[in-house]
């Protein structure tokens, strides 16, 4: 078919590659449309040239292994000439539990600066593999916790339907790469994350690896121990020795052993007879929050810092915001201080209508001053060339020039 433009996977065969979901959008924002407009021409094209059918955006998660993205990426490779296995986990076709639960997270997630380091770079921001697998929490490169939700305007980045590019928010156009703080910062490793980096960056040697390969592993383990469940938690259900467990299960199980996961997974005995650790729990014990306030000291603290912020004028975070930044519960803070969180949240409306209209006015400005020519431009192009000029966001461009017309 190859009937569209070429657009490559970026670090394809390193950790940091990049997953097929930001490819596909990377494509569609190429062609000038969104990913399900790309998916949909794709699939009516491939359903008239080959009599397939091709799943549409929202019937699966594209960077998984269930046997939907082996359709999608049969569809893909007609289309663009080249393989794209190793933007997604179909390596574990037939290693992990059919149902695919535990390996592909259901939302969006992404590093602030990798995507900011991606701009500085040259190459287009996208989304890596790695961030898509559950469990992963955080950046190793940057320790940096991964973001599911704008900055800005809190929205999380699940449209289809939207034509910016991933370090951009769909709902408000603004960057998803800005306002890191310390309380981003994440310095120590989460349990399991060595062994998913390894997983991502080995993908090619599990093709053709056989099935059972945690059973044969548990089977083959020189400790007289086998109550599994016991020890390892619930991570096998009401299954002892699954056949296909689930991905969480592999990678807590080589965490746990300490074993090389790819290696449990190719040559199971071999993993078994290097083992030679004690068995104890597979996740890490839960600890306390460590905090210097006892509960009252904390509180009071909390009050104090609350009437600070009030006395300080504007700009006045909402209550949520500034909660999170002082790591206090948001609904803790309203019971207990009802009156101050109230006047704290009609302060931070009262500063945010009138940022509203200081943008509207700007922006408002910059329209009236725009010449017969730049007026004939697109919508789209005018939009963005006003919002950059008056540095208001573009939907609210977007609500000026739809009440103009």
């Amino acid at each position: 078919m190859n009937a569209y433009f070429h657009v490559p996977p970026i670090a394809l065969g390193t950790v940091e590659v990049e997953c097929l979901s930001s490819l596909l959008h990377r494509i569609s924002y190429a062609h000038g449309v969104s990913r399900f407009q790309f998916i949909s021409h794709l699939q009516s094209r491939w359903r008239t040239e080959t009599d397939n059918h091709l799943p549409r955006c929202e019937e699966l998660r594209w960077d998984g292994y269930s046997p939907n993205v082996s359709i999608a990426l049969s569809a893909l490779n007609y289309a663009f000439g080249y393989d794209l296995e190793g933007t997604t986990l179909i390596a574990l076709q037939g290693i992990c539990a059919g149902n695919s639960i535990g390996s592909i997270k259901h939302e969006r997630c992404w590093c602030p600066a990798c995507l900011k380091g991606d701009r500085e770079a040259g190459r287009p921001p996208y989304d890596r593999l790695l961030w898509r697998v559950q469990g992963v929490e955080r950046c190793s490169l940057h320790k940096l916790r991964l973001r599911r939700n704008c900055p800005h305007c809190e929205s999380g980045q699940t449209k289809d339907s939207s034509k910016v590019e991933l370090d951009q928010c769909s709902t408000c156009g603004q960057s998803l790469a800005s306002l890191t703080s310390i309380r981003d910062y994440s310095p120590r490793p989460l349990f399991g994350e060595e062994q998913t980096e390894q997983l991502i960056l080995r993908l090619g040697e599990l093709r053709g690896a056989a099935s059972g390969s945690l059973r044969v592993f548990l089977s083959n383990l020189s400790s007289p121990a086998k109550d599994w469940g016991k020890h390892l938690g619930d991570i096998f259900h009401t299954r002892q020795y699954p056949i296909l467990p689930q991905l969480t299960s592999l990678i807590a199980v080589a965490t746990h052993f300490g074993v090389d996961i790819v290696q449990l997974i190719t040559s199971p005995a071999s993993a078994a007879a290097q083992s030679g650790l004690e068995i104890g729990k597979a996740s890490p014990r839960k600890m306390r929050r460590p905090s210097s306030h006892l509960r009252a000291n904390r509180t009071a603290w909390f009050r104090k810092e609350l009437e600070a912020a009030l006395a300080g004028g504007p700009p006045y975070p909402s209550t949520a915001q500034f909660c999170r930044s002082r790591d206090y519960s948001a609904t803790a803070a309203r019971n207990s201080f009802p009156w101050l969180t109230g006047k704290l949240s009609a302060l931070h409306r009262e500063c945010s209508r009138a940022e509203l209209e200081r943008q509207t006015l700007a922006a408002a400005k910059v329209i009236r001053s725009l010449p017969q020519d730049k007026k004939r431009l697109p919508v789209k192009v005018r939009t963005r060339m006003i919002a950059e000029q008056s540095g208001a966001p573009m939907h609210v461009v977007r609500r000026i020039l739809s009440a103009d017309d």
